[in-house]
């Protein structure tokens, strides 16, 4: 039974782009951890974690790549970039700026960078530059946390945004980076 899921969930994510199906993979493996985040933050916070639950509201979204992707590669991956980063500043709004969670933007940097090839600049520039000047214009101005979180909790959501920001980059890298499952180097 696993050997045949795991083949339609191959299936799932194919694409004969080899970034386009990178970042149907991707948006997968981001769709299927999402339900987790909440428990990391029950574990980390306990009081409050309920507000976590909101960040669900972008799984559809990475759901929906590989399905965009059988229409267009390109589309695919630019709502995977608007997912990511989308997420990202639901989870701003959420948690406040004292949780770190602006963190995030580094792995969705990396992930917009990695998901054009060079004819494409332009959508990775709209995007990371989209996002670098929101985060510009909002910064010190993000309502207070959903949640009264006690210092003690934000220091922890810090702990858990930075390090789960990091092996995001590292995992994006893993999977995207030129020269992996036939994603070509920029030339």
């Amino acid at each position: 039974m696993l050997p045949a899921m795991m083949q339609r969930l191959a299936g799932f994510v194919a694409h004969d782009g080899p970034r386009t199906a990178a970042a149907n993979r991707f948006a997968l493996l981001l769709a299927v951890n999402q339900p987790f985040y909440p428990l990391y933050v029950w574990y980390f916070a306990g009081e409050g974690w309920a507000v976590s639950l909101w960040t669900l509201l972008s799984t559809p979204f990475f759901l929906a790549v590989p399905l965009v992707a059988r229409w267009s590669g390109l589309a695919a991956r630019v709502l995977l970039g608007l997912a990511a980063l989308g997420n990202t500043f639901i989870c701003m709004a959420l948690f406040g700026e004292a949780s770190l969670v602006a963190a995030f933007l580094a792995p969705c940097a990396v992930l917009i960078a990695l998901l054009f090839n060079a004819e494409e600049w332009r959508w990775s520039g709209a995007l990371s530059g989209g996002a670098a000047l929101a985060f510009l214009v909002l910064r010190g101005r993000w309502p207070a946390p959903a949640h009264g979180f006690s210092a003690a909790q934000l220091e922890s959501f810090a702990t858990l945004h930075i390090w789960s920001a990091s092996m995001l980059c590292v995992l994006i890298i893993w999977i995207m980076a030129p020269g992996r499952d036939g994603v070509r180097p920029p030339e």
